[in-house]
């Protein structure tokens, strides 16, 4: 026979094991309703962005305040956050356009002139880059010089966007801009959590992060919940020690951003290039973590499934003869590789283009 004291304790026991099995349920059922009902929104409005938008915007200005480089931006209702159209920061060197793109006015389309846009966050804007070392422009120099043709380069990267927030870019620009070549360099954002300071829960198992009560109460409580997440500015160390499961975007929806990114440059009459971009692990004997590798496969496999274009940065370092110093930090490319990468997608546009001549008859 049980003691009355074991009894309570088995009894507590087994009532809090079933107590658990019910919120497992329970999350579950939320998150099947969910998928089933109510469809994740690739373009949040107003309120949803809200939380989002003011963390950013307070990391912007105390940036600022203690002197730091920083960029000015503005409130967003699609995004979240923008650059300051028709402005210009001479501390940090940035021209900002009316359509708030980084660099100088956008005219009208020219017959015969061949248009890129680029999209990404702060490695594609390129921070602490001049305008004439930023990809866009080295693009835009190198195939108007293989074509023999006008080009522009258009730089639609924004510092902190990932691949939902460029989407939701896209359906604002494509109209009015008219690319004729849409190059997709959506990584860093969606694969590590923006800026050192995020909401989050932290050091729990990877068996806990996959429960539905996890998940649910993660996103729950994450206005009053915060822990350390990588940033830009971390160490090696910190940038391999990221799992899968702290990623800004997951992967999932990340592979599913970047192929409805595909089918909206086609529904406007361009074509879509993947840019998978390349960090300073790259050059290690260890290589880039698995949590990159993840990520740049799954854009690999977008630009497989969209039957797009891409062009792989890491595979250029080696023959480029890129060293750490190319880079800022550990995400950023600096002046001379911005440059490298321009070309590249230069050079893939421009064999795509003769691909697509009709060979010419034989004559005699």
């Amino acid at each position: 026979m049980l003691s009355d004291r074991r009894k309570v304790f088995l009894f507590a026991l087994v009532g809090m094991l079933l107590g658990l099995a019910l919120l497992e349920g329970v999350a579950g059922l939320y998150f099947f309703l969910e998928d089933r009902y109510w469809p994740y929104v690739l373009t949040p409005g107003p309120i949803q962005n809200q939380d989002e938008r003011s963390k950013f915007m307070a990391r912007l200005r105390e940036s600022r305040a203690s002197g730091a480089a920083s960029i000015v931006m503005q409130p967003d209702d699609e995004t979240g956050w923008a650059l300051q159209p028709s402005s210009v920061d001479e501390a940090i060197g940035l021209r900002v356009n009316s359509p708030g793109l980084r660099g100088g006015p956008i005219g009208p389309k020219q017959e015969g002139e061949v248009r890129l846009l680029f999209l990404g966050d702060s490695s594609v804007h390129g921070v602490l880059c001049p305008e004439s070392h930023t990809m866009p422009v080295a693009a835009a120099e190198t195939l108007q010089e293989q074509l023999g043709r006008p080009v522009v380069g258009i730089n639609g990267g924004v510092p902190g966007f990932d691949s939902r927030k460029s989407l939701t870019q896209m359906h604002r620009l494509l109209p009015e801009l008219k690319p004729d070549w849409v190059v997709i360099g959506n990584l860093w954002s969606d694969c590590y959590v923006q800026q050192g300071v995020q909401p989050g829960t932290g050091g729990s198992t990877r068996l806990v992060n996959r429960t539905n009560t996890y998940r649910l109460l993660k996103r729950l409580l994450e206005p009053i919940l915060r822990s350390r997440r990588v940033g830009w500015f971390a160490s090696e160390e910190e940038m391999r020690g990221v799992q899968i499961e702290d990623a800004q975007t997951e992967p999932e929806q990340y592979l599913l951003n970047l192929l409805e990114m595909a089918n909206v440059a086609r529904g406007y009459g361009a074509t879509p290039i993947f840019l998978v971009l390349p960090a300073p692990v790259d050059l290690t004997m260890d290589g880039a973590p698995p949590l990159v590798l993840e990520y740049r496969a799954l854009m690999k496999q977008a630009a497989a499934e969209s039957r797009a274009m891409i062009v792989d940065g890491p595979s250029i370092l080696g023959p480029s003869g890129v060293k750490l110093h190319h880079f800022l930090d550990q995400v950023h490319p600096g002046p001379e590789l911005q440059r490298l990468l321009g070309m590249a997608v230069a050079h893939a546009v421009a064999k795509a283009v003769e691909e697509e001549r009709p060979s010419e008859a034989p004559t005699g």
